[in-house]
């Protein structure tokens, strides 16, 4: 026999020893190579081959065998190259413990898999030293043909030679009550700071009117919002405003200069914007340091007319406020950026290849990772975690009716309840969920009204184009509507004469389903604006009143103090407005706040409150802006007054109302924007005491039913007419 080679003397007695023990075989293999070199260390100085030893034995002896080895400096590796097959056991292992062990034979195709998908990364002796900085560029040498194109659009993934425009502004969306008005006065007084007035354009070319002034657009009612932030979080005189509304124009001249801040109204904006010869002093006229925009997702349809006037002004730089940017969809958003003029989105054809397009064909989690790189470049969006609020807890009412009113309730409920039974399918037709939706709504105001809900029954006319009318008059009940023109909500149940069976219309529509408030229907001589384009001819459509839920009301004039008769024979308060007025009468030193879609609802609690001669103020749609100052004022600072009363169209934004510390919502609203915009009036900056929210819901009724308390569900309900 030829002797290859001489084993040294720690493995032999090792060998020895396991080959002298009668349960255990030794197969041995000698290589001139190592059989895994990917496992081998260097071999020592002199070597000549290697030997490879498997061993067989019972799964008894396992431990004995794996113990041993390790105690002489040897482990146990997947052995290749067997001459029989059977299981795989390596006590060194655990997955050999606790799997299944797999045959020797199959150990082959195992390793390989192993060496293929397992390959140990090489270390990277650079990490670290990678260079962040940007460098410098230089022009493309004429000699390189390859020109190489620097700017590219993380969105789209386009590359283009040439820069894109230079654009300023942007969204500030932060949660409601973070001081976003207090933010952009802030904004506008840094300006003051500059030394050089004209060096925050350095491309721009001149204008002949000019002005390092900042334009901000309000809604109507706001404009004393914003006129009493001013007084109390800037030093008197330092910053100066202008208010551009009404009969009032701003006229400037070389001996006047021009103020800091110019206020106009979405409604001045539109109306200016149709006046062909455009006069001195018009907004359109001047080139502005800066444009804000309040409340800006009213604008959120880029194709109205008052939402194109605010596209065409002229500034250095815009920016809009809405601490709800997205109303229904996400095409909310192409409002805005047409309004900022945020390219290449402010244009619809790029908006929905780029944008709405990734929702259509990507995984919602790209769609929504792209989109959110988007934001990220135009829009500031903070909670209400980065400040220190008192607590606010939010509860639950629960209520039951009492007798009368569920017998009300159940026989209003039952002819419903069939009909979605009976014809709640797939090829339900669109007047069916209209119908059903009115149906609902009649249960709803029997959640807030009890017994007395007959008065607020629907009055439309039964006639061709009656379904039109339903379709109109649901979407007003579902809240959020605005006049087309000055952008002012619509209540869904305005006042009339104390309880008359019909009210004068104080809304109006046009052939494309538009509405307008009676003040801008006169002023617009009852048609719309230009030609409407729901017909073929280029032709003003005419403005049609529409019938609205007749509610009965309290006349302003008239004193709301129940006589003996009404409180014995007619005075009734529902089992829901009791529970309020029981709420309120507990807590007699804190301020309340109190909302409803309803008109009606505000009625009867008022009616109680006088009951209980607990002191209260109102704001809905016939008080107008003065008045709510003066009754924002009163609320703020008369101890007893201890309610105010507020209908969610008015109230759901930029009202201040921190003196309170209770609020009650009488009803789920269909829109969840709205509910949550109305329950942060008084969770805000400037709030010194814990917050309570009441949201009153009656037990087995339509506002038990899970949509009324699902946002998504809502916001389907909201899209569907």
């Amino acid at each position: 026999m030829e002797k290859l080679g001489r084993l040294d003397d720690h493995t032999r007695e090792a060998l020895s020893t396991l080959q002298a023990d009668g349960e255990l075989h030794l197969q041995l293999t000698y290589s001139t190579t190592p059989l895994t070199p990917e496992n081998s260390t260097k071999p020592p100085r002199g070597t000549v081959g290697f030997l490879s030893t498997i061993l067989y034995g019972p799964r008894g002896r396992l431990y004995d065998v794996g113990y041993f080895t390790a105690q002489c400096g040897h482990y146990l590796e997947d052995p290749l190259g067997c001459d029989r097959n059977v299981p795989y056991l390596n006590p060194q292992c655990l997955s050999s413990i606790y799997e299944e062990p797999p045959m020797t034979f199959d150990l082959i195709n195992l390793g390989q898999h192993q060496v293929d998908d397992f390959m140990p990364k090489p270390c990277d002796l650079l990490a670290g030293f990678e260079t962040t900085d940007e460098l410098g560029e230089s022009h493309t040498p004429n000699a390189l043909c390859t020109q190489l194109k620097s700017f590219v659009n993380i969105i789209s993934g386009r590359s283009q030679p040439t820069p894109p425009p230079v654009w300023r502004g942007g969204i500030l969306a932060d949660e409601m009550g973070l001081g976003k008005t207090l933010s952009m006065i802030a904004l506008v007084a840094s300006d003051q700071d500059e030394n050089d007035k004209s060096a925050y354009i350095p491309e721009h070319k001149a204008h002949p009117n000019e002005l390092h002034s900042t334009l901000i657009v309000v809604p109507l009612s706001l404009l004393s919002v914003w006129e009493n932030q001013l007084k109390t979080h800037t030093h008197a005189r330092r910053v100066t405003w202008f208010n551009h509304h009404g009969k009032q124009r701003l006229q400037l001249s070389r001996a006047t200069s021009a103020p800091d801040i110019v206020f106009t109204t979405y409604q001045t904006v539109e109306s200016e914007s149709r006046n062909k010869t455009l006069k001195a002093g018009s907004v359109f006229s001047y080139f502005w340091r800066r444009i804000i925009l309040d409340e800006a997702h009213i604008i959120r349809n880029h194709k109205t007319s008052t939402a194109r006037a605010i596209s065409s002004l002229s500034a250095w730089s815009r920016w809009a406020i809405s601490g709800t940017p997205v109303q229904n969809e996400l095409t909310d958003f192409l409002g805005l950026f047409s309004a900022l003029r945020f390219k290449p989105y402010h244009e619809p054809a790029a908006f929905d290849e780029d944008i709405s397009d990734l929702w259509r064909n990507k995984p919602v989690d790209k769609a929504t990772s792209t989109f959110k790189k988007l934001l990220s470049c135009v829009m500031i969006r903070r909670t209400k975690a980065i400040i220190s609020l008192p607590p606010r807890e939010d509860k639950i009412v629960r209520l039951s009716f009492n007798a009368m009113e569920r017998e009300r309730y159940r026989r209003v409920e039952s002819p419903v309840a069939e009909m979605l039974d009976d014809t709640a399918d797939t090829t339900s037709t669109g007047s069916f969920w209209l119908s059903s939706i009115q149906q609902i709504n009649k249960l709803r105001i029997i959640c807030n009204l009890g017994i007395h809900d007959s008065a607020c029954t629907p009055n439309l006319p039964v006639t061709v184009g009656g379904s039109i009318l339903m379709l109109l008059a649901t979407r007003l009940s579902i809240g959020s509507e605005m006049c087309t023109q000055c952008l002012k909500p619509i209540d869904s149940s305005p006042s009339g004469r104390e309880l008359e069976i019909s009210a004068p219309s104080t809304v109006y529509y046009a052939g494309c389903y538009r509405f307008f408030c009676a003040s801008c229907a006169i002023l617009l001589r009852y048609q719309t604006p230009g030609p409407c384009g729901c017909t073929d001819r280029a032709a003003p459509c005419l403005l049609r009143p529409l019938p609205l839920l007749t509610t009965p009301t309290v006349s302003p004039g008239r004193s709301v103090s129940p006589t003996r008769t009404e409180i014995g024979k007619e005075f009734y308060l529902s089992s829901k407005v009791q529970a309020v007025i029981s709420e309120i009468r507990s807590y007699p030193n804190q301020k309340n706040v109190i909302f409803s879609s309803w008109t009606s609802s505000l009625d009867m609690v008022q009616r109680g409150l006088v009951f209980e001669g607990i002191r209260f103020v109102r704001i809905d749609g016939k008080v107008a802006t003065p008045e709510r100052t003066r009754v924002i004022k009163q609320f703020q600072s008369d101890f007893n007054t201890r309610a105010i009363l507020v209908t969610i169209s008015c109230g759901a934004c930029g009202l201040d109302l921190t003196a309170a510390s209770r609020i009650h919502l009488l009803e789920p609203q269909w829109n969840p924007s709205l509910e949550d915009q109305a329950l942060a009036r008084a969770h805000r900056l400037g709030q010194e005491h814990p917050v309570t929210t009441l949201r009153y819901v009656i037990r087995d009724s339509i506002e038990e039913v899970s949509y009324l308390h699902s946002p998504n569900t809502k916001r389907v309900l909201s899209r569907m007419i």
